[in-house]
């Protein structure tokens, strides 16, 4: 796995494990990345993304060669004049780069469609969480008063709607009589702002082996971005058998969060309909929020790391059986 430099608002740090070696990008010249990955001869490529020439030429010269190539795409098809644009460019580049665009779940399909890829070539899941250790968590938790705790994980930026979150749940704090707290976790350019708010718990960023057993001290999973492509941490929340809140412009929404069921959808970008959506949970009894926490964890199990794993295996055994997806 050839990656680039870890942000520095969420630096998560990666290591070798048994079958699986990483490199830094920077490390390598163009001549000796391509020269790298021809020495691995591998039976299927994966590139995270087109923006990279680097990564094109790798594509394109095992894509010659006869070996799958998938290219990840996590982008909402919006019908922008970018968008557009690209869709002119990158339908008539793609063909010669990769076999397959690999996609998280719904809203990514229209533009994979496109970008004149066939349906059998579009494969989904491309995200997932680890759903075993977040369940295993909650499990060992077990706790019978169920935890009156919102929470929130990611970067502390704009997008993520963090504010418009510390707004509500101030709000919130002042017309119900509730002891619900809220925390919020992670790194980034917000947070002087966010410690300014009164009754708002902040925790630095954590790595993501210590976020199963954080997430299952809390009661509520919030995540109220209004532009978000997927949203792996909804994800693992949904796994952790947490309730959950966010908006329809979340793309992991479309998966693993069924408005009323085990959870609120609410409007990115508005703190009226976020702390409406807080009011709604915190009336809950404690049996509808366990019931909902369980609808979460079913829902988490549609993705899972040996589904997306199943899917190399399928197209690496397409390949060399039958090539079906090249007719």
């Amino acid at each position: 796995m050839v990656r680039k430099q870890i942000s520095g608002n969420a630096p998560f740090s990666f290591q070798n494990e048994k079958g699986i070696c990483l490199f830094d990008f920077s490390s390598f010249s163009n001549k000796e990345l391509v020269d790298f990955s021809i020495s691995l001869s591998p039976d299927l490529v994966y590139v995270a993304g087109w923006e990279e020439q680097v990564y094109l030429n790798i594509s394109r010269y095992y894509y010659k060669k006869g070996v799958p190539v998938l290219c990840g795409l996590d982008n909402h098809w919006k019908g922008t004049p970018r968008q557009w644009a690209g869709k002119i460019y990158l339908k008539y580049l793609s063909p010669c780069y990769f076999t397959h665009l690999w996609i998280p779940g719904l809203y990514q399909f229209e533009y994979a469609r496109n970008l004149g890829f066939n349906e059998k070539n579009i494969l989904t899941g491309v995200y997932s969480a680890d759903v075993t250790a977040f369940s295993s968590a909650r499990k060992r938790s077990c706790k019978t008063n169920y935890p009156k705790s919102f929470l929130y994980v990611g970067r502390f930026i704009k997008r993520k709607g963090i504010m418009e979150l510390a707004l509500a749940f101030q709000q919130l704090k002042r017309s119900a009589d509730t002891s619900w707290s809220l925390t919020l976790i992670g790194n980034g350019p917000l947070k002087k702002k966010l410690k300014k708010f009164d009754n708002i718990i902040i925790r630095d960023f954590v790595q993501p082996k210590e976020l199963p057993e954080i997430m299952s001290d809390y009661g509520i999973f919030v995540l109220p971005s209004w532009r978000e492509p997927w949203g792996v941490v909804v994800h693992e929340a949904a796994a952790a058998g947490l309730p959950i809140i966010t908006t329809y412009e979340c793309g992991a929404a479309t998966a693993f969060v069924r408005n009323g069921y085990n959870g609120y959808l609410t409007r990115g970008g508005s703190v009226e309909h976020l702390c409406r959506s807080m009011k709604k949970i915190v009336n809950l009894s404690d049996e509808e929020l366990f019931s909902m926490g369980e609808r979460s964890y079913e829902l988490s199990k549609q993705i899972t790391p040996e589904t997306w794993a199943s899917t190399l295996n399928e197209v690496i055994i397409d390949n060399k059986y039958n090539d079906s997806y090249r007719d």
